[in-house]
């Protein structure tokens, strides 16, 4: 019997780059579109009529993702061969005292948007006791509760550093060193929400002539939003696709750019083109 349920629409989110740690490509318009082909060639005898044989000789496999977050970061990931240098942003704090001091360093890449110019440190002084230091961070902001003992603040610079590297969140965004010759030993003070800076980025295209396209070869996977991340039901998984480099930017005062990132699909090394459903099912 038909069932309404079984009509799938919606979009889809898109992800690539190295198996188990896909970077998301963001907002699309416009659609994905997966374009699926089979090639055959017939085998003819003189003494027949019809073809004794049809041998398949490829199936093209291509993926379309029309990319709407305009970013340099996709722009490296389109184009094949294209290096990505990051100058990170810092930030170091001029705090009241001695030996309190840190240095922050964005981290870029690996997923991660831009050099780092929006990563934001804060120390809050809870103005009550507070055993340890406490981090949170949202979005792109860190927020540093200081450790206090009902009178004052008695975190120091050590404290406030190890607070954030135990933070998957916070050390996610950024490295902390000690400043200059600064021991640590010091204790801090509040510092309202300041932004890391300095932080620059570009992208290099080089001549990529007689370069095997496998090189650029990562895993695509379409997820679509209207499922729970961790249910991959509808999943499709290409474990072998390259982006081809073919895309137009439009400069005009009514739409946005668009990064259309197309993928060529090969086989994997087991011969696997694309995966539908959940990839974690046994094959038994």
């Amino acid at each position: 019997m038909p069932d309404i349920r079984k009509v799938d629409i919606g979009p889809c989110w898109a992800r690539f780059g190295t198996t188990g740690s896909e970077a998301d490509l963001g907002w699309t318009q416009g659609g994905v579109k997966v374009s699926f082909a089979t090639e055959s060639t017939e085998i003819e005898a003189d003494q027949e009529t019809d073809p004794i044989f049809d041998n398949i000789t490829k199936r093209p496999i291509s993926v379309s993702v029309p990319a709407i977050e305009y970013t340099l970061e996709l722009i490296a990931m389109a184009l094949p061969g294209a290096t990505h240098y990051y100058n990170a942003a810092t930030l170091t704090t001029n705090l009241t005292g001695e030996n309190n001091d840190l240095i922050f360093t964005a981290k870029t890449g690996n997923g991660l948007i831009g050099p780092g110019n929006d990563v934001s440190i804060e120390y809050i002084n809870p103005g009550a006791l507070q055993a340890a230091c406490a981090v949170s961070v949202e979005g792109k902001a860190i927020s540093v509760i200081l450790k206090h003992d009902g009178t004052d603040i008695t975190a120091t610079a050590s404290e406030v550093k190890a607070a954030i590297e135990a933070s998957d969140d916070a050390k996610g965004l950024v490295t902390v060193a000690l400043a200059n010759e600064d021991t640590g030993v010091g204790t801090v003070t509040a510092m309202a929400e300041t932004y890391l800076t300095g932080g620059k980025e570009k992208v290099v295209l080089m001549s990529a002539a007689s370069q095997d396209m496998r090189d650029f070869m990562g895993s695509l996977i379409l997820h679509p939003t209207k499922r729970e991340e961790a249910d991959k039901s509808l999943d499709l998984w290409f474990p072998a696709a390259v982006p081809i480099g073919t895309f137009d930017l439009d400069y005009n005062k009514e739409t946005p750019k668009i990064i259309n990132v197309n993928f060529k699909i090969f086989p994997d090394s087991s011969r696997r083109s694309v995966i539908f459903g959940d990839p974690t099912t046994t094959e038994e």
